[in-house]
């Protein structure tokens, strides 16, 4: 049976490995938003500005995504060996 104090210490690197990967997602999703900011601040329309905006958004949700399910499956492995071995 896994311990409390084991259980959180796998939750709290779960946390920390989610956060990394929200930061780096969150910097993309940002960094997307550029195109239709500048267009918006020169009266523009956003056209053609919209795209990669999307697809930037799109990328970066889906890093979020993976990054958070690849910490959990690297997290829970690791508890259950150390538990197998006991």
């Amino acid at each position: 049976m896994v311990t409390w104090g084991r259980a959180f210490r796998a939750a709290g690197a779960y946390v920390g490995f989610s956060i990394v990967w929200i930061i780096v997602g969150g910097i993309i999703i940002s960094v997307s938003y550029v195109p239709l900011m500048l267009a918006a601040m020169m009266g523009k329309t956003p056209g053609a500005e919209v795209i990669p905006a999307i697809v930037g958004m799109i990328i970066g949700y889906v890093i979020i995504l993976l990054g958070v399910m690849a910490a959990f499956f690297k997290i829970l492995p690791e508890v259950v060996a150390e538990e197998v071995k006991k």
